[in-house]
C-alpha cells in the first residue's frame, strides 16, 4: 500500500506547505492567463461592441475565474495523487489529469454561457470545435504546461536552499551510526573492567573449582 505524500491537515506546517504551493502555482498561473485572455479578446464580439471599461472588466473577470479554476485543478490532482509535491514526481500523470480536467470544465463552460445562458459570443473569427471556441480549449492545454514547467523550475531551488541550511542525515544512515555507537560503547566498557587486558571480562570460577 503506498503511504500518503499528505500529512494531517490539524498540523500548521502542512497546512503551510499546501498554502505556499497554491499560491506559487496561482502566481505562476496569473499572467500566463492573464496574456491569453488579452490576445483572445478579436474573437469574442465583446471586443467590438462593448465599451473599454467594459472590456477591462470583462478580460479581469475571466482572468481571476482562470486563476481560481487553475488553483482548484491543482488541488484535485494533488489531492489524486497524495501530495502537492506531483510535479516533480509524477508529472506526466499529473499533467494529464490537468489537462483533461481544465479541458472538460471550460468546454461545458463554454457551451453553457454561449448557448444557454448568452454571457458572450463568438466573433466569426473565432475557429470551433463541435461549436466550442479553440482557443479557450488551447488556453487549458498550453497555459497549464507552461505553468508546470515554471513551478517546477521555481519549487526546485527552494529544497536546496533548505537542505543546505539544514542538512539531514538519511534513516538508514541514523540507524547504522547508532548501531556503531552503541557497539563501541559496550567495547569500551568491557575494556575498562577490572583484570580484563583483552578486553574480555573474566568468567566466574565454576562451582568444582571452589576451595
Amino acid at each position: 500500500m503506498r503511504r500518503s505524500l499528505m500529512p494531517s491537515r490539524d498540523d500548521p506546517a502542512t497546512v503551510r506547505h499546501v498554502a505556499a504551493a497554491l499560491f506559487v502555482w496561482a502566481g505562476l498561473s496569473l499572467p500566463l492567463h492573464l496574456g491569453w485572455e488579452v490576445a483572445q479578446l478579436p474573437l469574442y464580439t465583446l471586443w467590438r461592441d462593448a465599451d473599454p471599461l467594459r472590456i477591462a472588466w470583462a478580460v479581469l473577470h475571466c482572468t481571476a475565474g482562470d486563476v481560481l479554476i487553475a488553483s482548484s485543478t491543482f488541488a484535485l490532482v494533488s489531492v489524486a495523487l497524495r501530495g502537492t509535491d506531483w510535479p516533480a514526481r509524477w508529472p506526466r500523470r499529473g499533467l494529464a489529469m490537468l489537462l483533461i480536467s481544465g479541458v472538460a470544465y471550460t468546454a461545458f463552460s463554454e457551451w453553457f454561457n454561449v448557448y444557454r445562458l448568452g454571457s458572450w459570443a463568438y466573433a466569426g473569427a473565432m475557429p470551433t470545435l463541435w461549436g466550442i471556441g479553440l482557443a479557450p480549449l488551447l488556453q487549458w492545454l498550453i497555459v497549464p504546461t507552461l505553468t508546470l514547467r515554471l513551478y517546477v523550475h521555481v519549487r526546485r531551488r527552494q529544497p536546496m536552499a533548505s537542505n543546505t541550511a539544514h542538512p539531514r542525515r538519511p534513516q538508514h544512515a541514523l540507524t547504522e551510526h547508532s548501531r556503531t555507537t552503541a557497539s563501541r560503547t559496550a567495547g569500551d566498557r568491557t575494556a575498562r573492567a577490572p583484570g580484563c587486558r583483552s578486553g574480555v571480562a573474566p568468567s566466574l570460577p565454576r562451582a568444582a573449582e571452589l576451595p
